[in-house]
């Protein structure tokens, strides 16, 4: 019996040996079949099977060098950039020297939306290969441009009837705005615009049946300033501030005499403030964020955190969905003793698509939007209204060789302006448009 034990054990560990060294054969074999394969299928430039053929490799854990560099150009040519990056990567590394895989590497970044990671690359290539790349930044200014927003307001002047009736009543509303922006240093870049809004609006006030009327003009003036630095490879923390300054002028009708009356004008100056900061991470398929807004808006603090995820499922700039939830707090009134912290929940959410020369983002957002503060405070509604339920469609394409961007975007959103009858606030709601348009030149 003891026999017949030990001839099993035999042949058991005998055949265990046969298939690792079968198996050792297998894989080593495989490993020269797939460089043989993958080669031709570089030179034929036949990418769509390149990529199923290095797919199969690594799940049968067969990976080298020249396999990285071949599937992050193959992904590089069907536009799937984002997916092309880590093979790249990893290839960029072991060999910092092959020119061919940093021109792809510094492309794939570009074409993914990660620019800052792709000039903080372009900073360590030699002489030759930045100028064939076109890189410069010994530049004063990158791009700068101009834009024009206008708003489309509905007549929303309540009844002046049935008693004691106050309200102020956008006329309306432009905005003219100058950018200018620079990357320096590699993996940096500085942002800077400079706007003016007009805002008219018609100042109501009924008293025993007797109407009176103000101008009003609003001008303020916005001076911004943001960077973006690149801490790591597809991590970046920026952080921005907006200082508005708020001149108002009032023209009022006084009686000086029973024959005569005069026109009285005052003029002050408000100021509000915005600030932004946030740490963004590239994936592969994705882009995650952690943003925070915080301000002095009409005499009032407010702060504002929120998350931001973009998905990008063909791995490229082509076709992209968006989420961003936020929570604003915002206390009532500075002044008051009593003051409370006023909570709400805004997301806005959308996704963008290019249709051959034009890219076309389309969003909604949903919340209470008093005093709100967006696109990293550039943006700021700093008026007495609330807004809410905004539609937004923006379109951009690029002209001159890409050397001119000219965009327009379009906005609906219910407003809600508040106003005093018989003492008591009232509301109305309305529709509101704007239109804004504007064009950025690449020098």
């Amino acid at each position: 019996m003891k026999k017949y034990l030990f001839f099993y054990l035999l042949i058991f560990i005998l055949s265990n040996s046969i298939e690792r060294i079968n198996a050792q054969n297998k894989s080593s074999l495989s490993t020269i079949e797939v460089d043989r394969l993958t080669y031709q299928q570089y030179l034929n430039a036949d990418w769509k099977n390149l990529i199923k053929t290095g797919k199969e490799a690594i799940k049968h854990h067969i990976d080298f060098y020249y396999l990285k560099v071949r599937l992050g150009i193959a992904y590089f040519h069907v536009k799937k950039y984002r997916k092309a990056i880590p093979y790249l990567q990893e290839a960029y590394t072991a060999d910092p020297k092959n020119t061919v895989v940093a021109s792809y590497l510094y492309n794939a970044y570009l074409f993914s939306g990660r620019t800052l990671d792709a000039y903080r690359l372009a900073q360590y290539f030699p002489f030759s290969l930045r100028k064939k790349i076109s890189f410069n930044q010994d530049k004063f200014i990158e791009q700068a441009g101009i834009a024009y927003k206008q708003d489309i307001i509905s007549d929303y002047t309540a009844d002046m009837n049935n008693g004691p009736v106050e309200q102020d009543v956008i006329k309306n509303n432009a905005y003219y705005g100058f950018d200018m922006l620079n990357y320096y240093n590699g993996g940096h870049l500085f942002y800077m615009n400079a706007g003016i809004i007009s805002l008219e609006l018609q100042h109501y006030y009924v008293e025993d049946n007797i109407q009176q009327s103000e101008a009003v003009s609003l001008t303020q003036y916005q001076l911004y300033f943001a960077n973006y630095s690149q801490i790591s490879e597809g991590l970046n923390w920026s952080f921005a501030f907006n200082n508005l300054f708020i001149k108002n002028t009032e023209e009022i009708v006084q009686s000086i005499n029973p024959r005569r009356s005069g026109l009285i004008t005052n003029t002050y100056i408000t100021y509000d403030f915005a600030g932004f900061t946030a740490l963004r991470k590239d994936f592969n398929a994705f882009r995650m964020g952690l943003t925070a807004t915080f301000g002095y808006i009409d005499k009032n603090w407010q702060a504002m955190p929120a998350f931001e995820l973009v998905y990008y499922p063909l791995g490229n700039a082509n076709l992209y969905f968006y989420t961003s939830p936020a929570y604003k707090m915002e206390d009532t009134d500075i002044e008051d003793a009593n003051q409370q912290i006023e909570e709400d929940f805004i997301i806005k959410s959308g996704f963008g698509l290019k249709l051959g020369p034009l890219f076309v983002d389309a969003s909604y957002t949903d919340g209470n939007m008093y005093h709100y503060i967006e696109n990293d405070a550039l943006v700021v509604y700093n008026d007495n209204e609330k807004m809410s339920q905004r539609y937004e469609l923006l379109l951009t394409t690029y002209l001159f060789k890409g050397r001119m961007k000219w965009y327009a975007k379009a906005q609906q959103y219910t407003k809600t302006n508040y106003y005093l009858r018989n003492t008591q606030q009232q509301q109305i709601n309305y529709n509101n448009q704007t239109i804004t348009t504007g064009i950025l030149w690449k020098f």
